[in-house]
This record gives structure tokens, C-alpha cells and sequence, in this order.
């Protein structure tokens, strides 16, 4: 009797284990999308100037200030970067010094920096 009564007390302990850890793996699981979805890109920022250029940032330690300086040659451009592709990475309106290596970010090509769409 006193074994049955064990088995019972431990199948009810794994069930509430069970419910608890995948009240959890839920919670984690959601968490992950959310903050996957705000680095995913998405369609747009092209239209916003009429002749640009694709860039696939080549380090995760390049800043979009020295990515301005060196392919547009003025720094302080590095704003019109975050313009061109806050649509497709939401995350540089909020935090422009966080980039990832391999994201394609769309630039201005030379001498267009300034002529845009009307």
C-alpha cells in the first residue's frame, strides 16, 4: 500500500514538474521570437532614395559611424543609414550601434546621398 502511495505522490510531483517546465519552455520560446522578429529584416527603406547600393556588413564591430565615413565619406551620415533601414532592422531606431556581421544594409551610392524621392 505504502508503495502505491509513493507512485501516486510521485507521479502527481512529475506532473506538476511537466506543466511547470513547459509553462516555462513557453515562456523562453516566446521571449526568442519576440526578440528574433525586431532583427529580421523586412521589405522596404529602397524606396527612400533613388539610387542606392547593397552592403553586407563584413564585422559585427564596424559601427554605422564607420561604415558612413568610409563608404560615403562623411560620418555624420551615418543617420541617413539608420533611415534607409529602420523598416528592415527595427533595432537601429533603438539601438544603432548594435549590427551583425552579414546584414544586408542599404547605402546611398556615391554622389546620391542627397537626391531623394519627392
Amino acid at each position: 500500500m505504502k508503495f502505491i502511495s509513493h507512485c501516486i505522490g510521485f507521479s502527481v510531483l512529475l506532473i506538476i514538474f511537466s506543466v511547470l517546465t513547459l509553462g516555462i519552455a513557453d515562456a523562453i520560446h516566446e521571449r526568442l521570437e519576440s526578440y528574433a522578429s525586431a532583427n529580421v529584416p523586412k521589405p522596404g527603406g529602397l524606396e527612400k532614395i533613388k539610387c542606392t547600393t547593397l552592403y553586407i556588413l563584413k564585422s559585427s564591430t564596424m559601427s554605422l559611424w564607420q561604415l558612413a565615413q568610409a563608404e560615403l565619406g562623411d560620418a555624420n551620415k551615418w543617420r541617413l543609414i539608420v533611415e534607409l533601414n529602420k523598416d528592415r532592422f527595427p533595432s537601429l531606431e533603438t539601438n544603432p550601434d548594435y549590427v551583425q556581421q552579414g546584414w544586408e544594409l542599404v547605402l546611398p551610392s556615391a554622389g546620391c546621398a542627397g537626391d531623394r524621392l519627392e
